[in-house]
């Protein structure tokens, strides 16, 4: 069972820069956290869509499945988000950017996040915004782990 990355609504969204595609990722998932009232115990549950690329993640009622029994939350808002323009290729190895590169595509995508159409098919990410009664104290994190085996 893949268990969702949980960030709270109030922290700023995190990955693994591994190329442009990671800071489209960022922006986009902060453009959904900007976008939602904060409150003590909201919680942003992010995982990948597998709908999207057939191999790996979860469908948007798998992760509302498993954040309303596996946490006992209830649903705010979900939705899909990481819906670059482009097309993408997954990466097994990290591409250094350098920092003022870095900032300009930041400040590129986040405003080509607000233009952004978000739908099953094409989203890399399915996302669920929902209450808890009591603060998530450990986070599972699944931004190292590998659900691919590169073949060779």
């Amino acid at each position: 069972m893949i268990l969702p990355k949980v960030t709270h609504i109030s922290t700023p969204y995190t990955a693994e820069i591994r190329g442009y595609g990671e800071l489209y990722e960022i922006e986009s998932v902060r453009h959904v956290q900007r976008s939602i009232q904060k409150t003590p115990y909201r919680y942003l549950f992010t995982a990948p869509n597998i709908v999207h690329n057939g191999k790996f993640g979860m469908t948007a009622e798998g992760l509302v499945k498993i954040v309303t029994e596996y946490y006992g939350a209830k649903i705010h808002s979900q939705g899909f988000t990481d819906t670059p323009p482009w097309k993408s290729f997954r990466q097994s190895e990290v591409h250094e950017i350098h920092f003022i590169k870095q900032y300009l595509a930041r400040v590129i995508f986040w405003f080509m996040v607000y233009f952004e159409k978000s739908n099953p098919v094409d989203s890399h990410m399915v996302y669920v915004i929902a209450d808890t009664t009591k603060p998530i104290k450990a986070a599972p994190d699944i931004e190292n782990t590998n659900y691919w085996k590169d073949e060779f």
